[in-house]
């Protein structure tokens, strides 16, 4: 059973990530409280700039309005020797100057609503208002004392008009004011609400991130645990694996090792020198057969080449003849169905690893089985082809199925040799070129090894 460390870079950028949605949700948060007070505050110093200065404006209007009436007041009665028509005329032209200038400043305050509507009303009233004074001005320049002091008789009902809508102005700013302090009190109720509900979120998200970060770290800690025990058990293995193929080359070697002394020991003897070279030569192959294994089991894992291409049927025909000396030995049969005639992803001396292994396998397990018969068949399923060697042996167990293509690994039949990395060396071949190899029971207790390569 193998484990799979997360990757580096793309853990790298997970936490990362993390690190930059924490601080994006920080100033987030500060724009958004800060938007808030700047709103408040704008609204505020708004309110209060118009408020305040329509008042201000108003008062001045009503102030200059009375001054005006008080000096020509003070003409009609006449109680003030110095009140002339031409000192009337010097006083009137600069308390008009004054109310023009009040009236220019007061006109772009109208922001409550139906103000500018009123406005317009004054202003008309104020127009009528402006340009009688100026007719009695006149008419006491003229020195048409007489006719002035009646024109100011007929100006006291335009005065009484003007009295009434600066009130009705002056009220409408007033309450204008009351419903804007209303509009900024839930202003700042609903920024303040804005402002906890970010809160709320940020901090909502914030323990959602730490879970997240909390369960990925556990996680990594988990694989990273999972990881050194297995390569413990690795390193296990591999020892036991050393130990092995010493043994194993040992046992092989041992034979050879005495040959030239027993055959300068029996060189008059020509029956034992043959059988000594007999010997020699089976020890020789299976020290070959040995190396041979763990060089293709290091091989196994390069990627193939794009152009990398192998003929399954005559890969297959190869195959058969390889292993017809294991058949005869054991006393099985080999059947062989239907190969297609095409090429796979694979190098044919690899390809002719993968079916060696798993045909000789499949072969040398029938030792003592009471039906020894090995089945071969393929077929082309969509861009891979799949192909089936069955046998009548005695089968692999359900728990054991997984465990066989791991390296090193041993049934424990003492009786069938082998070095434990054939099934290995298959899976490593067949993953590095996107296949895949599987084995399953079969209806007479046998196995069934099927293995997938795509085609070329």
């Amino acid at each position: 059973m193998t484990f799979e460390l997360p990757r580096g870079q793309p853990t790298r950028r997970r936490l990362l990530l993390g690190v930059a949605v924490i601080a994006a949700l920080l100033v987030a948060q500060a724009l958004v409280e800060d938007w808030c007070d700047r709103r408040s505050d704008s609204g505020t110093r708004a309110l209060v700039r118009n408020a305040m200065k329509s008042v201000q404006q108003l008062a001045q209007i009503v102030h200059e309005v009375d001054r005006q009436r008080l000096a020509l007041g003070a003409y009609v009665v006449g109680d003030d020797d110095d009140v002339s028509g031409v000192s009337l005329a010097e006083a009137m032209s600069a308390l008009d100057a004054d109310l023009a200038e009040t009236v220019r400043t007061y006109a772009p305050l109208t922001a409550f609503p139906g103000e500018a509507e009123r406005w317009a009303e004054l202003s008309s009233a104020l127009a009528r208002y402006r340009q009688q004074t100026r007719h009695i001005v006149a008419l006491a320049r003229a020195g048409r004392s007489d006719e002035a002091r009646r024109a100011m008789a007929e100006l006291l009902p335009v005065y009484a008009e003007l009295d009434r809508k600066l009130v009705r102005l002056h009220e409408l700013n007033r309450e204008g004011g009351a419903r804007a302090l209303e509009r900024l009190s839930a202003l700042q109720v609903s920024t303040r609400r804005l402002e906890w509900t970010v809160r709320v979120v940020v901090f909502l998200t914030l323990v959602l991130l730490g879970l997240w970060g909390a369960r990925h770290i556990t996680r990594y800690e988990d694989a990273l645990a999972a990881r050194s025990r297995d390569l413990d058990q690795r390193n296990r293995d591999l020892d036991a694996f050393a130990g092995r193929v010493a043994h194993d080359l040992k046992n092989a070697l041992g034979p050879i090792v005495i040959s030239p002394e027993m055959l300068r020991l029996y060189a008059d003897q020509p029956k034992r020198i043959g059988d000594l070279a007999d010997r020699t030569e089976r020890c020789a192959r299976k020290a070959t057969a040995i190396i041979d294994a763990l060089l293709a089991f290091s091989r196994a894992a390069q990627s193939a080449a794009p152009d990398e291409t192998g003929a399954l049927v005559p890969t297959v025909r190869n195959v058969l003849d390889e292993v017809a000396p294991l058949v005869t030995a054991v006393g099985a049969t080999i059947e062989v169905g239907v190969i297609p005639d095409v090429q796979v992803r694979c190098s044919p001396g690899l390809l002719h690893v993968v079916l060696a292994n798993v045909c000789g396998n499949a072969v040398k397990f029938l030792q003592g089985e009471p039906v020894r018969h090995v089945h071969i068949s393929a077929r082309v399923e969509r861009t891979s082809c799949r192909i089936d060697v069955q046998d009548s042996g005695p089968g692999i167990p359900e728990e054991l199925r997984t465990k066989i293509f791991a390296p090193f690994f041993r049934t424990g039949r003492a009786d069938v040799p082998g070095t434990g990395i054939g099934l290995a060396t298959v899976q490593r071949i067949l993953d590095a070129r996107g296949g895949r190899i599987e084995v399953s029971a079969t209806d007479d207790r046998g196995a069934r090894f099927t293995m997938w390569i795509p085609l070329a």
